[in-house]
């Protein structure tokens, strides 16, 4: 199981007429603590929300963003793709793109192991898996972030640093 910590960098507040538009720009830590890198393009893979005033609920505004943000977070990390597999190994190759796909995402399909995940993105078209596969050939990959666990505490501190209410 992935476990992360949701890290904010700024939160940038721009009244607009009627309304007030708040981005977040945030990252994930992974369990060590490190800054969870994108392998595939060798880069901080960051998150920035959009909500509007007008959009956030009357309270609970940490619950309201954990769960737009852990949202936003599935939909940039949860694809489906195809690439080529070889029996008894963990190597998937031709893949048409891998710069979305980051290290910890389950994946499953056919010729896939239950609770296989990746280990890393090898190049721009191949990625290793925990699990070998178990054909030769042509695999469809659903890739997904069911089952990580993001430690969304620092949103809290954010909703206090920020008087939401008062915006």
């Amino acid at each position: 199981m992935a476990s992360f910590k949701w890290q904010y960098t700024k939160c940038v507040l721009d009244y607009i007429p009627n309304d007030v538009s708040i981005q977040i720009e945030s990252y994930l830590t992974d369990a060590t603590g490190l800054v969870f890198v994108n392998t595939g393009t060798l880069g901080i893979d960051t998150f920035t929300v959009q909500a509007y005033k007008n959009s956030l609920p009357a309270s609970g505004y940490d619950s309201y963003l954990s769960i737009i943000t852990n949202k936003f977070i599935g939909e940039k990390y949860n694809l489906t793709l195809g690439g080529y597999g070889v029996k008894d190994s963990s190597i998937i190759t031709q893949i048409s793109d891998t710069s979305k796909i980051v290290p910890g995402v389950y994946v499953y399909g056919t010729g896939i192991q239950a609770d296989s995940t990746i280990v890393s993105v090898r190049d721009k078209n191949s990625i290793e898996l925990n699990k070998p596969v178990t054909i030769t050939g042509s695999v469809s990959l659903s890739l997904t972030t069911t089952g990580w666990v993001i430690d969304f505490s620092q949103i809290a501190h954010l909703t206090q640093v920020i008087d939401f209410a008062n915006l």
